[in-house]
């Protein structure tokens, strides 16, 4: 904000988080006061900023809710994959390969180990179907690691699920090639059922078959794509009988779900397509400022 007014640039903002509600969503933050300032800096950022670009359209409501000046510049701006998850990877690497079982059905999960993403969910899902071919694979870190290990001990799913750790993101391909299907999960609450997770861009581009538990705006793209299955956010008991459903799929029939999020991809979230429409909404802001 102070580099705008001294430059005389428009300032544009892109929402990834819904700020205050986050913090009270991963009770991150509990006390009302910081909540309360947290809450005052946020409208104060949205009211200084020209555009305001949401991740996701769930977004523009609750913004403008919060600050209804706002109503009239936001704009929607999606999350969209790097270039590295385009699936030219034609084998994994071999050490790759070493780390996870053969002839098992390979569920992923890649990305933040956080409050968030609801990974006791997995974990009782895990546990439904531990005498099903089924493996489960966490790739990431976070402050929930710690926990995921200790509790795949408690339950004796150590020859279930292996918490690999984290690994570049050079790294990601070659490991998403081991996958039969990527997993997203989500805590049960409002905020996040307005998000999309940004690893569900990655998995479309990387034509993975999906296996999802959220709800809204997330659940939403997983429909719409038909690119795999999804359970409302928490419900483990869903979520196993989704694995083991997708598990006794035929290879034609993830092979259609590998195509169609691919196509969904390439219609919603090319990245040429996006930042025409961010260029083109950026300079009619700036002509009307000029």
């Amino acid at each position: 904000v102070f580099f705008s007014k001294i430059k005389k640039a428009p300032l544009f903002l892109w929402v990834q988080d819904l700020w205050p509600d986050s913090l009270v969503a991963t009770d991150a933050v509990k006390s009302d006061v910081i909540i309360g300032i947290v809450n005052v800096m946020v409208k104060w950022i949205y009211r200084e900023s020209d555009l305001i670009f949401v991740q996701s359209k769930s977004f523009e409501n609750s913004i403008a809710s919060l600050e209804s000046s706002c109503s009239e510049k936001i704009r929607y701006l999606p999350n969209w994959a790097e270039d590295i998850y385009d699936g030219d990877v034609k084998s994994a690497d071999e050490g790759h390969c070493q780390l996870l079982p053969k002839n098992k059905f390979i569920i992923m999960f890649a990305g933040n180990l956080g409050v968030a993403q609801s990974l006791k969910t997995i974990v009782l899902a895990a546990a439904e179907v531990r005498h099903d071919p089924i493996h489960w694979v966490f790739l990431g870190d976070g402050r929930q690691k710690e926990w995921l290990e200790n509790t795949v001990a408690a339950h004796g799913l150590q020859n279930n699920i292996s918490i690999l750790g984290r690994y570049p993101l050079e790294d990601m391909p070659s490991f998403f090639k081991l996958a039969d299907v990527m997993l997203v999960t989500l805590k049960q609450d409002l905020v996040y059922a307005m998000t999309v997770p940004g690893k569900v861009q990655s998995y479309l581009k990387n034509a993975k078959p999906i296996l999802s538990a959220l709800d809204g705006a997330g659940a939403a793209v997983i429909d719409e794509s038909e690119a795999g299955f999804n359970v409302s956010s928490e419900d483990f008991i869903g979520l196993a009988r989704a694995a083991s459903r997708m598990s006794r799929l035929s290879t034609e029939e993830l092979g259609q779900m590998s195509v169609n999020a691919k196509n969904y991809y390439d219609k919603n979230f090319d990245v040429d397509v996006l930042l025409s429409q961010f260029e083109a909404s950026a300079r009619l802001q700036c002509g009307k400022i000029a």
